[in-house]
């Protein structure tokens, strides 16, 4: 029974340095009549805490391989590098249950200003043939619940919406499943 007593919750004493990693499915979204088209997603956050529920987080979101519908020998990529916070409004102690504990209300949000790239590459070649697309203004925004807890780590889902600000906005969507470690 004291396995599950809630834990107290006290203020960081020094900030805390973190680093998520996210590999998911995703989409790069439909413009100038070109249709939408999934692929694989992945990304790579560092953060620094600021409070015990507010971090500053460096990201890099990446939807590849997604495919170009005017030319089908061609994959799209849609890459996007954001500085932003991450708010986590419920953060609490979490239950414990042997090793690894659960915190069902381990809900953060997250948004981030930057730039993003558009990237068309050729699906039998990985050097050369790689057109440079479009730069951008972007815009990114998530949800995420990481309720699996393990001593510095957690593990979760991550669902970001991200847009290319430009021309005609290019807008993606991620879903990942995301390991998240404070590293010091």
């Amino acid at each position: 029974m004291l396995l599950l007593a809630p834990r107290a919750w006290a203020e960081p004493t020094t900030p805390r340095t973190s680093i998520s990693l996210g590999f998911g499915n995703g989409a790069v979204g439909e413009t100038d009549g070109e249709p939408s088209s999934r692929g694989a997603s992945t990304t790579l956050q560092l953060g620094k805490s600021l409070t015990d529920k507010l971090e500053l987080v460096f990201e890099g979101e990446y939807v590849g391989f997604a495919r170009y519908a005017r030319d089908a020998t061609y994959s799209q990529q849609l890459g996007t590098v954001t500085l932003g916070l991450r708010w986590a409004p419920f953060a609490a102690p979490a239950s414990s249950i042997g090793a690894v504990q659960y915190n069902l209300a381990a809900v953060h949000l997250k948004a981030g200003v930057g730039v993003a790239h558009l990237v068309r590459t050729p699906y039998d070649e990985w050097v050369g043939g790689v057109q440079q697309g479009k730069w951008g203004v972007a815009a990114n925004a998530s949800v995420g619940w990481m309720p699996m807890q393990f001593g510095n780590s957690s593990l979760g889902i991550e669902v970001t919406g991200m847009a290319m600000l430009r021309d005609a906005t290019r807008y993606g969507i991620a879903s990942n499943l995301l390991l998240r470690t404070e590293l010091f």
